[in-house]
């Protein structure tokens, strides 16, 4: 990679970072949205929380960006990737969804 196209990198994803903060900012000063960033002790790790709130004042988790460890069901063994959580219920909100280069 040259210098040329790293500095083109950079501006890429600074300016990408930017639109996804900004929008962010956004969703939360228009709705009831909140977005918080956890560290989870017991399994050694972190994520970006994405929450609505709901008619009756709780909190309703409905997408998670997570950096920890846990089973992977297809390898038998337990692993420490970056995955996401989605989903309307529980059920769908317990599935770790690996990121795989692209939403």
């Amino acid at each position: 990679m040259n210098e040329k196209s790293e500095k083109l990198g950079l501006k890429y994803y600074g300016g990408a970072f930017l639109a996804a903060s900004l929008a962010t900012y956004a969703m939360c000063r228009k709705g009831n949205y909140r977005v918080a960033f956890l560290f989870y002790s017991r399994c050694g790790g972190g994520g970006l929380n994405f929450y609505k709130q709901q008619e009756n004042g709780k909190l309703h988790r409905f997408f998670a960006i997570d950096y920890h460890s846990f089973w992977d069901h297809t390898k038998k063994e337990k692993v420490k990737k970056l995955h996401y959580h989605r989903g309307e219920n529980a059920s769908q909100m317990k599935k770790h969804r690996p990121y795989e280069g692209g939403w």
